[in-house]
C-alpha cells in the first residue's frame, strides 16, 4: 500500500490564506485533536478536479488546537498558495482515527455552512428513513432535514460544538 493511499476521506479543514511569501498556508481545521497528531512528513490531500491528490507535509506550526501554518511540498511561492486559498484539506480517517460520530454526540450541535459560516439552526433528531439516516435541524420554528453522507456533513468540531456542513443549494428551501 503506498504512504499517501486514501482509504476514508474525511474533510478535516480548510486553508483560509495564505502566510507569508515561502509557499506557506493558514489552515483552519474543523475537528479537535489533530494538534499532535498531525505531523511533517505525512500527507494530507487537497481536492484538484474533485478528486483528492497527495501532498507531502513538509511542515506544520501549530498556532492554537484549531489554527495551523502548513507548508507542502512543491508549493514554494506565494503565487502558488492562491491557487489552492479556500480548498478543503482532508485526511485520512483511518489514519487519525477519525470516526463517524455516534448519532447522540450530534444532537444539540449548531449546523454551520463551512462556505458561509452562516448558523444554520440546530440539530434536534438523527433518524433512519428507510436505510437513508437525516439529521433533524431546527431553524426559527422551521424543521428541515439533511442527509447523513459524508458530501454534505464534513465535520465536527466538538471543542465549540459544531456541526460543519455544506448543503446543496436550496435544500433549505424544500418542503
Amino acid at each position: 500500500m503506498p504512504l499517501w493511499q486514501l482509504n476514508n476521506p474525511v474533510t478535516a479543514g480548510k486553508i483560509v490564506k495564505s502566510h507569508g511569501y515561502l509557499g506557506y498556508f493558514r489552515v483552519a481545521f474543523l475537528m479537535s485533536g489533530l494538534k499532535g497528531n498531525l505531523e511533517s512528513g505525512e500527507f494530507i490531500f487537497l481536492p484538484i478536479d474533485k478528486k483528492p491528490v497527495p501532498f507531502l507535509l513538509e511542515n506544520i506550526i501549530w498556532e492554537n488546537d484549531d489554527t495551523a501554518r502548513l507548508k507542502l511540498k512543491g508549493i514554494d511561492s506565494d503565487e502558488a498558495v492562491k491557487k489552492y486559498l479556500e480548498s478543503e484539506i482532508i485526511l485520512d480517517g483511518e489514519q487519525y482515527d477519525i470516526d463517524e460520530e455516534e448519532e447522540d454526540e450530534l444532537i444539540d450541535l449548531e449546523v454551520i455552512d463551512v462556505d458561509t459560516g452562516a448558523y444554520l439552526g440546530r440539530v434536534v433528531e438523527v433518524q433512519d428513513n428507510n436505510g437513508q439516516e437525516l439529521i433533524t435541524v431546527s431553524y426559527h420554528g422551521a424543521t428541515y432535514y439533511i442527509p447523513l453522507v459524508d458530501e454534505i456533513v464534513l465535520g465536527i468540531d466538538d471543542k465549540e460544538g459544531k456541526l460543519i456542513v455544506r448543503l446543496p443549494e436550496g435544500l433549505m428551501d424544500l418542503d
